[in-house]
């Protein structure tokens, strides 16, 4: 028999289940929580509530912020999760036993079996997904799968972009963490069921006011707000979390709160009320049954700005009888020989050919394809690898999900998402038609197939240093901004591609101390920056500062790894000591025009510095911009290099 042939079997085989499979309830705790980078208490017996005569037999907990010391970006350190784990062991029951925990910077994930147990747990995996700001880890998602008895469940906590104004960005955290695979090549929709939790940072769609939200918060009229959450809008509209579910929360807004009380946030911001924290479900087709029962919030928990949110479940775990299966899938088996016409699968795709227009870098497009099941048997559909000429990127399409099950008359929304980031950028050098052509492949079915297309426009991001010398040099009167009083210690720059020199020049006019380190990162200013530089428009980038300092800052780095060869290819090596003399032979070797650019960049760090004293996890950060990929074993010498190079010391 072949392999899709085969699998065209199992699908059989799953709706017939009942024949062969025995069912069990479990009861499934899910929670998360934003610990607003706080150490744990003692006792979170006002969070961990459970009743002793009815525990659940699985625990999920998902933290986020569990460590916002910003060191912890590029230098990993795991005792905040070690802290945190002897916390929430000491204050579960002690008949729980951990099945696995998986950390990405301040993102954690922790599930626990109740024992003994009547439930199986094998294939235990764990996953992690990096987004936000450069991929630091700062946002992101983490993940466990596992078998239990016969049925595979995945749970994912996620911490998504913040900020009112960054939902596509929330919508793209969204899809890239639901690329996330486990060692054994299984995908979060490879699951029966998936429960997905944690600081999704939608925020309220709404034209009310902070004052108007708090109050109806306060006097338990807020139901009505849940219609404006941006997360609920997205579901409707089918751009993120397509097909799951949660139930509509009877609890008031989780975030955002002074810490050390219940009271809406008092600070200079005022954030208005908004449901940040969830609890979401997802199961392969409705013979999964996977109930939530409950859904709240614990608000008499207040050492952070949110409140947790808790989520029990009821699931139907299988377990398959091997003889009692066997001879089913014999059955199915003659069945199938005789009606093979009949049983051919077959799907209703709404389009033929998607296309995307024009494309610019880093700015995702999104489109939504329906896949329906007209056949008379359910069936998997699975995209096999793309055809597209050899000259183009390989990763400037994703497709969430990749594959699915399909009830019949049930069908599938997959979003195809186009973004070009570095790598695609580096492969492409002009105005560059995107095209592929994509299969859609059913099981024991005949294959369909669906043209992709998209103009990515050429951009001032992801070429050659080289290339960028000399271009767009304005005139001072051109530029509309006096840089007189801020060029005493560079001199008159020469070699230094203009994107850099203005970007910079601006940061000096508007001041340096404007800088916030840990200001979120917010795509809707770098498109605008982007869009300027692309234009040559420099004279914009003054305005653009005054009211992002924050971001055009970060764009800088943006620019400086998108570059497609890093500014300095090697590492001093130095042994434990810094040998200074090392670092001044290797400035003496390095050659134009990186030399002049480095230089130039290093005397902006320094006036930086000065006024705005940058972290060692900054210093980090500009480690990652000028080597971009620093050996496995020379983080430290590449550091202490950067660092001498800005203070002059080179200690760490």
């Amino acid at each position: 028999m072949s392999f899709g042939a085969e699998f065209f079997i199992d699908d059989l085989l799953h709706t017939q289940e009942s024949r062969f499979c025995t069912f069990t309830n479990a009861k499934i705790h899910a929670t998360t929580f934003n610990v607003n980078g706080k150490s744990p208490p003692d006792y979170l017996g006002n969070w961990l509530t459970f009743d002793s005569e009815n525990l659940p037999h699985f625990l999920v907990i998902g933290l986020q912020e569990m460590d916002l010391a910003l060191g912890t970006y590029v230098t990993d350190n795991a005792s905040r999760q070690h802290e945190w784990l002897y916390v929430l062991q000491r204050n579960i029951p002690n008949t729980y036993v951990q099945i696995d925990c998986v950390r990405l910077i301040g993102i954690f994930i922790v599930a626990y079996q109740l024992q003994p147990s009547q439930f199986a747990v094998s294939e235990v995996q764990s996953g992690i997904v990096p987004t936000g700001f450069l991929k630091f880890g700062n946002k992101g998602g983490v993940g466990i799968s596992m078998k239990i008895n016969d049925s595979y469940y995945c749970f994912i906590n996620s911490h998504l972009a913040a900020g009112g104004g960054e939902l596509s960005r929330r919508n793209q955290d969204f899809r890239d963490i639901s690329q996330m695979k486990f060692a054994d090549g299984k995908g979060i929709y490879d699951h029966d069921a998936v429960i997905w939790l944690g600081d999704l940072n939608y925020r309220l769609n709404s034209s009310f006011s902070y004052e108007e939200v708090v109050h109806k918060c306060n006097s338990n009229n807020f139901i009505g707000l849940f219609h404006h959450d941006q997360l609920k809008e997205q579901q409707r509209v089918k751009t993120a979390f397509n097909a799951f579910h949660e139930e509509t929360p009877s609890f008031r807004p989780t975030y955002k709160f002074d810490v050390g009380t219940s009271t809406w946030d008092t600070s200079e911001k005022r954030r208005v009320p908004a449901w940040c924290d969830r609890v979401l479900y997802w199961t392969k087709d409705k013979t999964v049954k996977l109930k939530q029962v409950t859904y709240e919030s614990r608000e008499a928990v207040v050492f952070s700005d949110h409140k947790p949110v808790c989520s029990n479940f009821q699931a139907e775990i299988k377990k398959v009888d091997k003889k009692k299966r066997n001879l089913v899938y014999d059955e199915l088996l003659r069945e199938t020989d005789r009606k093979t016409n009949d049983l051919l699968p077959s799907i209703q795709v709404s389009s033929t050919e998607v296309s995307f227009g024009q494309v610019y870098f880093r700015q995702p497009s999104v489109k939504v394809l329906t896949i329906k099941n007209t056949g008379i048997t359910a069936t998997r559909f699975a995209f096999a690898n793309k055809h597209q000429s050899s000259d183009l990127p390989e990763n400037w399409l994703t497709l969430t999900p990749k594959s699915s099950f399909i009830d019949v008359d049930d069908e599938v929304e997959v979003t195809l998402q186009v973004v070009v980031d570095n790598e695609e950028a580096w492969k492409i050098d002009k105005r560059t038609e995107l095209n592929c052509i994509l299969v859609i492949r059913l099981d024991k079915g005949r294959d369909y197939f669906l043209v992709v297309n998209a103009v990515y426009e050429p951009s001032c991001f992801g070429v050659a240093l080289e290339s960028l010398l000399g271009k767009g040099i304005q005139k001072k009167e051109e530029l509309l901004i006096d840089f007189s009083d801020d060029t005493q210690n560079t001199g008159k720059p020469k070699n230094i591609p203009p994107p850099i020199l203005y970007m910079v020049q601006a940061l000096r006019k508007v001041g340096l101390n404007r800088i916030r380190y840990d200001e979120t990162f917010s795509d809707d200013a770098f498109f605008i920056i982007r869009d300027v530089m692309e234009k040559e428009q420099y004279h914009s980038l003054g305005e653009i500062a005054q009211s992002h300092p924050s971001t055009l800052y970060s764009t800088l780095h943006v620019f400086l790894r998108s570059l497609r060869s890093s500014l300095l290819t090697s590492i001093p090596l130095v042994g434990n000591v810094p040998e200074v003399d090392s670092f001044y032979k290797y400035v003496a070797s390095i050659t134009p025009p990186s030399k002049e650019v480095f230089n130039f960049l290093v005397i902006f760090f320094r006036e930086l510095n000065a006024v705005n004293k940058l972290s060692l996890s900054q210093m980090e950060i500009i480690v990652g911009s000028i080597f971009r990929k620093v050996p496995k074993g020379q983080d430290m010498n590449a550091l202490r290099f950067v660092k001498w190079c800005i203070t002059l010391d080179p200690n760490l």
